[in-house]
């Protein structure tokens, strides 16, 4: 049997795809379209809609027909002022290339939400969007997804992600979305465009995050823009409010911008592998896991309790006035410190692993405790250490110590690299362990005791205004009556057998009155024993001895006879 051709026929096949709804509160009817297919849609279909204002109209759109998620919607008409009232609206996606500026909002004048769906279908056809595109702009276009329409209505405008996809706004387009954007896709920013988020809906799309060129603002008055994780892989993300970023979620910064301005926002996850961190005086909080930071640049200020690793060959440089309390481990690559840059609270310990390097830039000062089994590096009599430096590792480029220098971890011999130049300022010491009640002749520096060295005959060294002060431990110190102490011994404290530049030498700290004295060479530390006086004789002892002398002398004469 023929199928029928008629226009009621063809009208029914229509009606069939239309959801009516009374809804009583409104005495008005709601319509919601849900199109699988189409006979005026084909995979990747360009629908215009190309006439009058209402996008809920089905004969502005050059198809004649409600769009599907198959079409890519392109906004050709001259009206800008663009309504959806009360209804979803699926698309592929939507599109804009003349260089006018649209805005789209909920037309209603109750309080009924309006959605527009986008992907789900197939990838975007217009010419010059990327396959994945669900929304491009180019050309200059401007399109605005208008929230909270106030003026007509309280109804809202949302956007809901039907599938992973991309917002691409290319060089001079600007998309502005002020409602909710929602949905369980991934999200990536293309484009050298700008993209908003702002309004005072939280978006809880749930996907990741990517933005790879561009700017994405991000702008929600007490809400978060970004739900799920975020990866800033290009292009710049500003917060333009503070707390736009879920806190439970992780930041990665592989490439672009982080720009946090002069808002903040606490995350439990941070990882900077390549780009840069930025702030004027904004702080980023870390919540739960310490700062992970291989590559880039981070001139904000990094706060919290936690602390921050420093992982991979690359190069870090910080610069902010850091507070973070959880130390600093630097185990591979380069950690830089310049400008007004800290390694967070002076109560946080910084170790400086086999595999590390701690380079200070010129009028930095640190004053935390750093330990060093890799290099620890200057760039200048600026680059200031007013903390205690200890460990086996190496000295390099210039360098002041005004807190302590207490070589290897009790004892071990720190070193002095090519071309390094270490000087002692005023007021600093030079923490030197004794470790074993040996000396040079029966012990060994590193092992027994302390040592500065030399490595080569461009290492320098400044002793001037530094003194050295011995540490015991649990050795006996001098006036423990040890027999040790008896002697005298001497300790190479300095080793410049490489034939380095040494000025000046060391001041001596003796606290043993009566044991002995320390004293200090160039390069050795001898201690002295205190002479031992032969007492003199009491009146009684003498008077003794005398009598001793006169019954010696008589019993004497009496043997003579």
């Amino acid at each position: 049997m023929m199928k029928s051709t008629t226009p009621f026929f063809q009208l029914a096949l229509w009606c069939r795809l239309i959801v009516c709804r009374f809804v009583p509160a409104l005495g008005a009817v709601a319509v919601t379209l849900l199109i699988g297919n189409s006979a005026f849609a084909t995979p990747g279909t360009q629908n215009s809609f190309f006439q009058n204002s209402s996008m809920a109209t089905a004969a502005n759109y050059s198809s004649a027909a409600a769009p599907t998620n198959v079409q890519d919607i392109l906004l050709t008409t001259s009206s800008t002022a663009l309504t959806l009232t009360a209804a979803t609206r699926n698309f592929g996606s939507l599109n804009a290339t003349n260089g006018l500026v649209y805005t789209i909002s909920d037309g209603t004048t109750g309080t009924t939400n309006s959605v527009i769906n986008l992907g789900g279908g197939t990838t975007n056809g217009i010419t010059g969007a990327s396959g994945s595109d669900l929304i491009f702009l180019s050309g200059n276009s401007s399109l605005t997804l208008q929230g909270p329409n106030s003026s007509t209505g309280s109804g809202v405008l949302g956007v809901a992600l039907a599938a992973n996809g991309n917002f691409d706004a290319s060089s001079g387009s600007t998309l502005s979305i002020s409602g909710v954007v929602s949905g369980a896709f991934a999200l990536g920013v293309n484009g050298a465009g700008t993209v908003n988020f702002s309004g005072t809906g939280a978006n809880t799309y749930s996907g990741l995050t990517t933005v790879s060129h561009g700017t994405l603002n991000l702008n929600k008055t007490g809400a978060v823009a970004i739900a799920g994780n975020l990866t800033v892989a290009g292009g710049t993300v500003a917060l333009q409010q503070s707390n736009q970023i879920a806190s439970a979620k992780a930041t990665t910064v592989s490439s672009g911008t982080l720009a946090l301005g002069a808002n903040s926002n606490s995350l439990t996850n941070v990882s900077l592998t390549g780009g840069s961190i930025t702030s004027t005086t904004g702080v980023l909080t870390g919540l739960t896991n310490a700062f992970d930071v291989q590559s880039g640049n981070a001139s904000a200020v990094l706060a919290g309790s936690v602390g921050l690793v420093k992982t991979t060959s690359g190069t870090v440089t910080l610069s902010g006035a850091n507070t973070y309390f959880g130390g600093t481990t630097v185990s591979a690559g380069t950690l830089s410190v310049t400008g007004n840059g800290r390694l967070g609270n002076t109560s946080g310990t910084v170790s400086v692993g086999g595999g590390g390097t701690l380079s200070i830039g010129s009028g930095v000062t640190l004053g935390n405790t750093i330990n060093v089994t890799g290099a620890l590096n200057g760039s200048g009599l600026t680059s200031v250490f007013s903390g205690t430096v200890s460990g086996n590792g190496t000295l390099g480029g210039t360098m002041k110590i005004t807190g302590a220098l207490a070589p290897g971890n009790s004892p071990g011999i720190i070193n002095v690299a090519a071309n390094g130049s270490l000087t002692f300022g005023s007021g600093s010491t030079y923490s030197w362990d004794l470790g074993s009640l040996t000396d040079n002749l029966t012990g060994t520096a590193g092992t027994d005791f302390d040592q500065i060295k030399l490595l080569t005959s461009t290492s320098a060294l400044n002793a001037t205004l530094g003194t050295l002060v011995p540490s015991f431990g649990s050795t006996p110190a001098p006036n423990s009556g040890n027999v040790f102490w008896n002697s005298a011994h001497t300790w190479t404290v300095v080793d410049n057998t490489a034939g380095g530049t040494i000025t000046g030498t060391f001041l001596a700290t003796n606290l043993w009155s009566g044991s002995g004295t320390f004293s200090l060479g160039a390069t050795t530390l001898n201690w002295i024993p205190a002479t031992t006086a032969i007492p003199e004789p009491s009146t009684g002892a003498a008077l003794l001895g005398l009598a001793a002398i006169a019954s010696a002398m008589a019993w004497r004469r009496q043997r003579l006879r």
